[in-house]
């Protein structure tokens, strides 16, 4: 691929240059753009909220399965929380103990629990409304509950 210049018989190799970064490999994201949305947003909030460590999305399939689903892109882990031998069982597909995130029964394990307490019974919000965590001597935001007199 070289070129002759025709003024003073020189050959120049700025054409091969040019073919060999064409040629470079870039990764690419092989995520969807809905996953990389997600990822970005769940990224984004967790490192804007003081003191979280990690941040995952569920969202309940409307087939009326009753499963909840863990959206690809819905995780973010602080990058300076130091992982463990668990951690990596759950986020390092190399690991031969990886235990990937299956679908979850609303009721079933901490993230159907949660989803359970925020319906409440007969659906809906539970009784305090979302997030009330009043039951528990405070709320979302960690301080002490109004209700009931505290």
């Amino acid at each position: 691929l070289r070129s002759n210049n025709e003024k003073d018989g020189t050959s120049s190799s700025s054409s091969l240059r040019v073919a060999a970064a064409a040629t470079t490999k870039v990764p690419i994201d092989s995520r969807s753009v809905e996953e990389r949305r997600l990822n970005r947003i769940v990224t984004e909030t967790g490192e804007d909220a003081w003191g979280v460590d990690a941040v995952e999305v569920w969202l309940l399939e409307n087939d009326n399965s009753g499963r909840l689903i863990r959206q690809n892109g819905g995780y973010w882990r602080n990058p300076d929380m130091v992982t463990d031998e668990f951690l990596s069982r759950l986020e390092d597909e190399s690991n031969p103990m990886f235990v990937p995130a299956e679908p979850l029964l609303v009721g079933v394990d901490l993230p159907g629990h949660l989803w359970a307490e925020i319906e409440g019974p007969g659906g809906g919000s539970g009784a305090g409304g979302a997030f009330d965590l009043s039951g528990r001597g405070g709320t979302i935001f960690g301080g002490a509950s109004k209700r009931g007199g505290t």
